[in-house]
């Protein structure tokens, strides 16, 4: 009896075991097939509700589709890549430094430069472009007897299909902004950031319209930027397009590396740039004669013929006697806090009329040695009606003071402005340590309001660049003239692109 007793019991705990398990397993198989039904509902929700609105609004589907794909895109690290193939050394070296050392840590946006430099002196940054295929000093200008549409034809069918270059999200197009032109068939973001004046190596008439034209057919693109480094170049491309051109500064903090900032142990006053023109003695007798010698004033390269930045750091300021408008030393002296004296725009005008003191402010004058330019061989665009001031003219006074009044040093605040040798004379002398430490301070506070506005420029431009490149995609064309003609809607049976 107790055996049967014990079997039984067995046997209902061994059913009630089954049952457990079977019962745990139904409701395994119920929650998975719910589960999956309600994560394909989910994932086929934008592509049902799509298709139904696309009968009653096309559009709408691809919309959603490229929102969807932008959120996962900002879900991850970001990285952009970028190109540049050019002419000078220094702004691409300025905007690779900012990125990397101020604009990655603030935002977690790496940037990747691919650095193809065509500089003279690309083997100080050891970026020259010894594998660039088809551009090279002489075709990437235009400008050497041939016609530039048969090295962009050829550049585009090298490039078209090249593995490094698939993986570029733009391209920046500094000096010369005109190489622009060879990467028009290419379907990437152009970034023409005019660093001088644009119209290098298109200097004939019709050359300078075409470029004109082109400059327009990129502007219609929204993930195209047409900016400049500084404010006389932005009103400079507007004169002659009509195209609203942002300012965009070089920050160039690379001068203030390795604790580069503001520190005077040293009495000489420094006249600079570096890059200095006139005979010092000459141009500042008033303020050594009156001085008697308890002012000192030395050019930068009489003290140091090889500078570090940490020596110009080492001086309670800079005279300024500019050969332009718009210099990267100028960036550079700004990064490190050093107080700057500047002539009056009066001044300026004065000296520019007189002397061509800014003897590098037009090509003409660069290309002539060194004498005042006559004018524009282009007219201004039909959209400035509010003046007649040619910025090509160094013969006619108002013309030199309207265009000068945009140059870098009227722009930036704590500049320290003199009105002649007098004045000048009359503020280095009364200039206390004490002053010039508080003209550094301020000076570096702005950096920062600089920095700001830089990282929220780029962060917004890397967006627009971004849908394009991640979302809707580069196109890929069989030929030039396909991509010219799709793209712009041009054809290449002229010489210029």
């Amino acid at each position: 009896m107790q055996t049967k007793t014990s079997l039984f019991s067995f046997r209902k705990i061994f059913l009630i075991f089954l049952s457990v398990i079977l019962f745990a397993y139904l409701l395994n198989v119920i929650y998975f097939k719910t589960t999956s039904s309600t994560n394909n509902n989910n994932e086929n929700l934008s592509e049902t509700n799509s298709n139904d609105n696309n009968e009653i609004t096309p559009g709408i589907s691809k919309r959603k589709e490229e929102e969807t794909q932008i959120k996962r895109i900002k879900t991850k690290p970001k990285v952009i890549t970028l190109w540049s193939t050019s002419f000078h050394i220094s702004p691409i070296y300025c905007l690779k430094h900012f990125f990397k050392t101020i604009f990655e840590p603030k935002t977690g946006i790496k940037v990747n430069v691919i650095d193809k430099s065509l500089s003279g002196h690309c083997h100080l940054t050891k970026t020259c472009a010894h594998d660039l295929r088809v551009l090279d000093k002489k075709t990437a200008t235009g400008d050497d007897g041939t016609c530039p549409v048969e090295y962009a034809r050829k550049f585009y069918n090298s490039y078209k299909d090249d593995s490094e270059f698939k993986e570029v999200d733009a391209v920046v197009c500094d000096h010369n902004i005109s190489i622009f032109e060879m990467y028009m068939a290419f379907d990437i973001p152009l970034i023409v950031w005019a660093t001088t004046r644009y119209e290098v190596w298109r200097f004939q008439k019709e050359r300078w319209q075409n470029l004109n034209e082109n400059l327009k057919l990129i502007s219609q693109k929204p993930y195209n930027a047409i900016i400049a480094n500084n404010l006389y170049d932005s009103k400079y491309v507007n004169y002659f397009t009509g195209l609203n051109v942002p300012v965009v500064d070089s920050y160039c903090g690379y001068a203030a590396d390795n604790g580069n900032t503001y520190n005077p142990s040293r009495k000489e006053i420094l006249i600079g740039p570096s890059h200095l023109h006139v005979n010092p003695h000459e141009f500042f007798s008033e303020v050594f004669s009156k001085s008697g010698g308890n002012i000192k004033l030395e050019p930068i390269r009489s003290l140091y013929p090889h500078y570090e930045y940490s020596d110009l750091a080492k001086h309670p300021a800079i005279v300024i006697v500019p050969y332009q408008v718009s210099v990267m030393s100028f960036f550079e002296y700004y990064r490190m806090g050093i107080p700057m004296y500047f002539p009056s725009l009066d001044l300026l005008t004065k000296l520019q009329v007189e002397r061509n003191l800014l003897n590098e402010r037009t090509w003409y004058s660069v290309s002539n040695g060194r004498r005042h330019s006559p004018g524009s061989t282009l007219p201004k665009h039909g959209s400035i009606i509010d003046h007649n001031y040619d910025p090509n003219n160094d013969r006619d006074s108002e013309s030199v003071k309207y265009w000068l009044q945009y140059s870098d040093l009227y722009q930036w605040p704590h500049i320290i402005i003199f009105n002649d040798m007098n004045d000048l004379y009359e503020k280095l002398s009364k200039a206390t340590p004490e002053y010039y430490a508080e003209i550094s301070k301020k000076m570096m506070e702005h950096n920062k309001v600089l920095q700001e506005r830089l990282i929220n420029y780029w962060k917004k431009q890397f967006e627009l660049i971004e849908r394009k490149t991640k979302v809707e995609g580069k196109q890929v064309f069989n030929t030039y003239e396909e991509a010219m003609k799709k793209l712009w809607n041009k054809s290449s049976i002229q010489c210029d692109v």
